[in-house]
């Protein structure tokens, strides 16, 4: 649904340094996990437990999608069981908006996630560790 350029000025001013640095790593990277947003995110701050970061983690998805800046399908990778860790998760348009990205950085829909062959693809990037370098990471981001 669209958010108004109001709506969204409210919302960007609510928003932590942490929700601008998880949009920025879904504008560069297109989609992330639950789970990838935990590692890349919220597992770096210290004094959280694993379980207690997860959970941040999906407080955190939860609340940007709530404000029209993330979207999700339907479906979850790994089933009903996986629970909402394993959703996968993209910028909306008034995320990318709220950016100040181009709109051709809106992505769209999740049908080709749908099909079986991206789905194995998606359950193995989400259960993976990836290795990347430094120069790739998003901005914001570091190696830990």
């Amino acid at each position: 649904s669209r958010v108004s350029a109001e709506a969204l000025a409210l919302t960007n001013a609510g928003l932590s340094e942490r929700d601008r640095t998880i949009l920025g790593s879904l504008l560069d990277l297109r989609y992330l996990t639950t789970r990838q947003v935990d590692r890349l995110h919220i597992q770096t701050d210290a004094g959280l437990s694993i379980l207690a970061a997860a959970r941040r983690a999906q407080r955190t998805m939860a609340r940007l999608d709530a404000a029209g800046l993330g979207d999700k399908p339907d479906r979850r990778i790994g089933g009903v069981r996986a629970g909402s860790a394993a959703y996968i998760w993209r910028l909306s348009h008034a995320g990318v908006r709220l950016l100040g990205a181009p709109q051709q950085r809106a992505f769209h829909g999740f049908a080709h996630l749908a099909q079986p062959r991206h789905g194995v693809q998606a359950a193995a990037a989400d259960d993976s560790d990836l290795c990347v370098c430094q120069d790739s990471l998003p901005h914001g981001v570091t190696k830990r």
